[in-house]
């Protein structure tokens, strides 16, 4: 899936070089991955190609998550997102966004439980819808490239009846073509 990825993404990118408005783009940030007893922080870095119109973006992106482990649980998610994006005009070379995502999330969730002489384990290996939503800053840097920082929110899916939630700061660089 990953090579099928960066394969859409390098096709995008090229092929995007013949279009106005394309942008790329790559963050680099940590998230808290929230599912029953697991709760850890992780690195996810992210590549999104995207169309801009003026005020607003769309988005299409590859989130990985990372793994998380909580004592016999353990969580592993990463996902394919679109987003649309608000860019609030403000007069100031620092512009706010506001934006929302829906994706489709893979999520590999396995929880070992031992009592007595019963040990089970249930483990999950699924594709899930989920939502979210996001607020930032960007900051022309030059003509084609701008600075990035935002926060963000997921709900990632449910497995093994628990909701995967992910909170998450992020930075990063943007090119428009």
């Amino acid at each position: 899936m990953k090579k099928t990825l960066l394969a859409i993404i390098s096709a995008l990118a090229i092929v995007s070089t013949a279009q106005a408005n394309i942008y790329v783009e790559g963050n680099a940030g940590m998230s808290k991955i929230k599912s029953g007893d697991v709760s850890k922080s992780r690195f996810t870095p992210s590549v999104a190609v995207g169309y801009d119109t003026g005020d607003f973006r769309y988005a299409i992106d590859y989130t990985h998550y990372g793994k998380s482990n909580a004592g016999d649980s353990h969580v592993k998610t990463q996902g394919i997102g679109a987003s649309a994006i608000y860019d609030i005009e403000v007069g100031s070379p620092v512009k706010p966004y506001v934006g929302v995502r829906v994706s489709a999330n893979n999520i590999d969730a396995k929880e070992e439980k031992s009592s007595h002489n019963l040990h089970t384990i249930r483990q999950t290996d699924s594709y899930k819808l989920g939502y979210g939503a996001m607020a930032g800053v960007q900051y022309k840097v030059a003509k084609d490239v701008s600075l990035n920082g935002g926060i963000e929110y997921n709900r990632l899916g449910r497995a093994n009846e628990h909701n995967i939630n992910q909170y998450g700061a992020k930075a990063g660089i943007r090119y428009d073509f």
